[in-house]
């Protein structure tokens, strides 16, 4: 007998056992086909794309895809008001789109509410309803669950569209930058739901949910936020800026005539990168303060020297502590004590000019971030900027919450439309950055 004839007769023997089959069981024969097929086709996700770039994803949430080509498990969750149960809403397939119908059914007849983000990384940094902060001591409110709908690649699913007083967050992370760690920050947006208020962010923020001072945060922010310490940008935004705490930033300086950006759905990108000390002191100036960032050993009160003391013992004890890059001296015959006073400084602003307050800078501290942004639909990443940090703003002192919708001490004013974002460890490369934003494009947002 040939080889083709015993090949025919195998092929007849499979057709006459699958003929055999019932027809419950065809349908699982079927659906496990479909489940293969589409578990070989699956294409690597942003946190695949991290992973391989070598900046791993800390945090990974959307409501409308998932992140990671494996990934399997829910999205987020729904709280219903007829009566008060919950439900998880998860992915059609692995590595796929949101199973939008299961919330529809879920929720048919009543109002659903987002209750829970869930952090699609190992680190399980799921984010719940903000809690109260400086700016605004109440609990946020979950945001309507059916009020963004949009297509992504055919499928509808449910964008978590914010209006005040609605927030997101987790004080109690795992894995997230803190201090002066590198990180990068990426988000997807509506381009069109975003106000002028403070301050609709995604990334990393305060543990406590107050104003801790310049540097305590680093999140990407989206809208048209301008005056004050809301630096804004050229024309009449929607900008992509950086919340650092205390300010909105497109620069290192406060007028960045950074070009606005006007898209239906935007990527937007925040990268902290870590600061580099130079070895170059200044020279000692009288007559100039540098307020804030104060650290120990002497913090906001300063250290009571002895009376006959003078600015080397200052910068004495600056030297010989970490981190501290000057100092702030008032001489005996103004300080108003026993003695002269020192400040020790954990970075330096531009400082201003005062009576009985001498400085001098030991170490400089330069900080290196950038914005990168893009048309979610089509075409590549654009630099917005990429360069020093401002005054005040290195090395970072980040906390490592987590935030979206809000600011780091619970300002609540924004509004604005999420459908995904990731944190990382490190400082992604420029070809990462490129394939993120091919793969963005690839799952068809608005189509």
């Amino acid at each position: 007998v040939s080889n083709s004839s015993r090949t025919d007769w195998r092929a007849w023997g499979q057709l006459q056992r699958i003929s055999k089959m019932t027809g419950q069981q065809c349908e699982m024969l079927v659906s496990m086909m479909l489940m293969l097929c589409m578990l070989a086709t699956a294409s690597p996700g942003p946190c695949d794309i991290f992973a391989n770039g070598g900046t791993p994803c800390v945090a990974a949430h959307s409501t409308v895809r998932a992140l990671y080509q494996g990934y399997s498990g829910p999205l987020y969750a729904v709280r219903r008001a007829s009566d008060n149960s919950m439900h998880d809403v998860s992915v059609l397939q692995a590595g796929g789109y949101a199973n939008a119908s299961e919330q529809d059914a879920f929720c048919a007849g009543t109002k659903c509410v987002f209750i829970r983000i869930y952090d699609q990384s190992p680190n399980q940094n799921h984010l719940g309803i903000g809690p109260p902060g400086g700016a605004h001591n109440q609990q946020d409110i979950p945001a309507d669950a059916n009020a963004g709908p949009v297509m992504l690649g055919g499928h509808k699913v449910y964008g978590l569209r914010m209006d005040p007083p609605s927030g997101y967050r987790n004080d109690t992370t795992t894995g997230i930058a803190t201090g002066d760690e590198a990180e990068t920050i990426y988000a997807v947006f509506n381009g069109t739901h975003y106000n002028n208020r403070c301050c609709f962010d995604y990334g990393n923020a305060e543990v406590d949910n107050h104003d801790d001072g310049a540097a305590t945060m680093e999140a990407v922010y989206f809208g048209n936020a301008k005056g004050g310490l809301n630096h804004g940008g050229a024309g009449k935004g929607p900008w992509i800026m950086a919340d650092m705490e205390q300010a909105l930033w497109g620069a290192d300086v406060v007028e960045s005539n950074e070009p606005p950006i006007n898209h239906a759905f935007v990527t937007a990108m925040i990268k902290g990168d870590v600061s580099n000390k130079s070895s170059t002191s200044g020279p000692y100036t009288p007559g100039m303060d540098h307020g804030g960032n104060d650290m120990p050993p002497c913090g906001y009160s300063g250290c009571v020297l002895n009376k006959t003391s003078t600015h080397l013992d200052c910068e004495r004890t600056c030297n010989m502590t970490t981190g501290c890059v000057g100092y702030v001296f008032a001489d005996a015959n103004c300080s108003a004590k026993s003695g002269p006073i020192c400040w020790t400084k954990s970075s330096w602003d531009a400082g201003m000019k005062k009576e009985c307050r001498n400085s001098r800078l030991m170490q400089n501290m330069k900080g290196h971030w950038a914005i990168k942004g893009g048309d979610a639909q089509t075409g590549s990443l654009t630099v917005y900027w990429d360069g020093d940090r401002a005054p005040g703003y290195a090395p970072m002192k980040k906390q490592g919450a987590i935030i979206l919708g809000i600011g780091g001490d619970n300002s609540d004013g924004a509004v604005g439309t999420f459908y995904e974002g990731c944190m990382t460890r490190g400082y992604s490369t420029d070809a990462t950055d490129n394939a993120l934003q091919a793969n963005i494009v690839s799952a068809g947002y608005g189509r």
